[in-house]
């Protein structure tokens, strides 16, 4: 790192004399103490009231949850609907930069030119689409449905259909027609919004099982003549589309269309209910059809003042920019990318700027985008960290450090590793001498090659992360605080924070978010139980769906999540597993997969997936998949092997090599056999006892995986059942 671009011989002795007064210094320096926060129970008067008799629930979107609110803090204000967060937001920053994309027709292989959306700007076309939407005749309550890639006219959409008093409905751009009907369908879906020809032929091909749909808007690609030929008016630009809205334009684009006015929308916007449903998450259902989880206008600004105020974030008028680049038809990319932007200008007083991602960022573009922006917060699924771990694990052994620069970059790790664990719940808190030289000469080096140099909020969520993917990053000074939460509880419900947080938990409680564990005796070990959240945040319920929301919340108004964890005495939550996936045992133990799988990938990186099988058998077993490159145009895996996988035997190089071989086979017994023999499985009933290779790995396209990257154990049961009955 500290070499590169030195070409000069005679500045060498320069470098190295730097390098030494460095270490003298070094050697003087104190160490410091940064302690970690002792955890303070909240106090009762924190959190909102939900008595006998109210309606703690609802499967409508205009019927609001009701509730008595706390006495103080985040749960005891009054909130606006999003639509008026906006209007504050755009009167704080009207001409600052709100929205960031890439002018089309940019080099793949660099950053193109960039296009400004002001707040005014996202303001007045979020007000346009609205008005196109009343000239078509849009019902309040009904939907618009939204399929596509991230984009300014993703945001558009969506808080325009929240000023028509409608629904925003995304819908991943990875589901089936089938789905793609369904999502439109069941939300009621006047209008579909979506990206391309592709996503746009999904619901075109199920026109005459939409009667409600009136209009196909497609944003990123030209609509083709032959679509224009055969559908006239029902499918239109998205340009086309906002000049409806426009008095003057709206009869040359739809003569049938009425152009309506400002007054006709400030009307539908001041009949907004900051109880009523704002917008819908569909599950991505491991099982049957997705539902529609009903998030409020109040759940959305509640949970953004609880989280930054918990964290202590909300300090400070520096600039924040983000990217936005996870689906946003998911809770977290919505939360993070739409309200907590708004929150920012509209509440905190500071600009928050969001950059789009291009759409291959989960293929390979994201590290251009992070580099060109510099985030000053980064919200990652776990596959994202552990990329940048495997790329720059890739990039050391390519071109490994020797001599000084070697015992640099180690001495640079291993500080960063102690500083971290210091920091940490359960750490004393004193800082490692030399914390500040490691920062400066190579842990800054590493964050300005990612883009994270100016990043201060670095997050994971949405899926369990290895416990190595944390420790590699703090290592180079980047610790990565994780979050858990679910579309039922608008996003985050428990966080770390930079003064509080522990590898391996999911933080502390958020303000007026109540938690709480159902233990259950036979299934639960002892500390153990049922995550429970009971607050603003949780969703007003499924829409249209009864028996499934009032399985979901009980008579007291607790959101019963399906996740089994435990609480230590410092407050942070650690998940153990899900009642769902829990294998019953032979013997009639209650066994947690999750922790067995991620064991055994520990002892066996190059893994890249393992499930455990065994309910109601009388051993376990497990499915094996490889570390693989994959299709970047189509998300399937490919037969090359990648990653840590080509460590196992290097004279292999595909998948279909490697399931065949010996070494491979003896490298993931290894594996198991240490993790049967270690503390981790304390009982015969927890042991893996054979395994089999899946010949490509789990995928969204292969049907394994749900849009956010979930397992469908039954799926994958019933696809590979014959490998399975084979191990039996």
């Amino acid at each position: 790192f500290f070499f590169e671009g030195v070409t000069d011989p005679m500045a060498f002795p320069m470098v190295y004399a730097g390098v030494l007064a460095a270490g003298v210094a070094y050697a003087a320096m104190p160490p410091s103490a940064q302690p970690y926060r002792k955890y303070v129970e909240q106090d009762a008067s924190l959190n909102a009231r939900y008595p006998k008799g109210k309606r703690l629930y609802s499967t409508l979107p205009n019927e609001p949850v009701e509730f008595e609110a706390a006495e103080c803090g985040p749960a005891s204000e009054t909130y606006p609907h999003m639509v008026e967060s906006l209007r504050q937001a755009v009167a704080a920053f009207p001409d600052a930069p709100a929205l960031m994309y890439e002018k089309p027709g940019y080099p793949a292989d660099k950053i193109g030119e960039w296009e400004t959306i002001t707040w005014s700007q996202y303001q007045a076309r979020a007000r346009s689409f609205a008005k196109a939407l009343l000239g078509l005749g849009f019902e309040p309550f009904h939907g618009v449905c939204i399929c596509g890639f991230n984009s300014p006219a993703w945001f558009i959409a969506h808080m325009g259909a929240m000023m028509a008093q409608g629904l925003s409905a995304g819908c991943y751009t990875t589901n089936s027609d089938e789905l793609c009907q369904y999502v439109a369908e069941h939300s009621r879906s006047e209008v579909v919004v979506v990206d391309n020809v592709k996503n746009m032929e999904k619901f075109l091909m199920h026109k005459d099982d939409l009667p409600l749909v009136k209009r196909v808007v497609v944003y990123l690609e030209a609509v083709p003549d032959d679509v224009k030929a055969a559908h006239g008016n029902y499918v239109l630009s998205f340009d086309e589309f906002l000049a409806i809205g426009a008095p003057d334009l709206a009869s040359d684009i739809l003569p049938e269309a009425e152009a309506e006015g400002d007054a006709a929308l400030d009307a539908r916007i001041a009949a907004i209910d900051p109880r009523h449903c704002s917008t819908l998450i569909y599950t991505s259902g491991t099982t049957g059809n997705p539902k529609g989880v009903m998030i409020s206008h109040d759940s959305m600004n509640f949970i953004c003042k609880s989280a930054m105020e918990s964290t202590e974030m909300h300090q400070g008028t520096t600039p924040w920019h983000s990217i936005s680049y996870l689906p946003m038809s998911h809770i977290a990319a919505q939360a993070a990318d739409v309200a907590f932007p708004i929150h920012n200008a509209a509440v905190l007083g500071r600009n928050h700027t969001v950059w789009f991602g291009r759409p291959d960022a989960l293929k390979g573009s994201l590290p251009l985008t992070l580099k060109a922006v510099r985030p000053t917060m980064f919200f990652g699924v776990p596959r994202v960290w552990e990329k940048f771990a495997e790329a720059i694990k890739a990039k050391s052994k390519a071109a490994p450090a020797t001599g000084l620069k070697l015992k640099l970059v180690t001495f640079a790790k291993r500080v960063g590793a102690e500083s971290s664990a210091a920091r940490q719940v359960g750490g004393d808190g004193r800082i490692p001498r030399g914390c500040g030289i490691a920062s400066r000469l190579v842990h800054s080096k590493v964050k300005e090659a990612l883009g994270l140099d100016r990043c201060f909020w670095h997050m994971t969520g949405a899926a369990p992360i290895q416990r190595e993917t944390l420790d590699f990053m703090a290592s180079l000074g980047i610790d990565i605080l994780e979050l858990y939460g679910m579309s039922e509880t608008c996003g985050p419900a428990t966080m770390s924070a930079a003064f509080r947080f522990k590898f391996g938990a999911c933080g502390f409680r958020l303000q007026g978010c109540e938690l709480k564990l159902d233990h259950v005796e036979g299934r639960d070990k002892e500390g153990e139980g049922e995550i429970c959240f009971r607050g603003r945040h949780v969703m007003m319920g499924y829409l249209y769906n009864e028996a499934k929301t009032a399985e979901t919340i009980d008579k007291e108004g607790w959101l019963h999540s399906g996740d089994v964890g435990s609480i230590d005495d410092e407050g942070m939550l650690r998940i153990t597993g899900r009642i769902k996936e829990l294998i019953i045992g032979a013997g009639g133990e209650n066994i947690a997969p999750v922790p067995i799988e991620d064991a055994i990938k520990s002892r066996c990186p190059g893994i890249a997936n393992i499930v455990m099988v065994g309910d109601k058998r009388k051993y376990n077993v497990a499915l094996v998949s490889v570390k693989c490159t994959l299709n970047l145009e189509t998300g399937e895996p490919t037969d090359q092997l990648a990653g840590e996988a080509l460590e196992v035997n290097p004279g292999l190089k595909t998948v279909s090599e490697a399931i065949v071989d010996d070494t491979w086979k003896q490298y993931i017994e290894a594996g198991i056999a240490q993790y049967n023999a270690s503390p981790q499985c304390p009982s015969n009933a927890q042991k893996i006892q054979k395994f089999c290779f899946m010949p490509a790995d789990l995928s969204i396209p292969g049907g394994e995986l749900t849009g956010t990257m979930k397992m469908k154990r039954d799926f994958i049961a019933q696809k590979y059942a014959t490998l399975i009955e084979s191990m039996y």
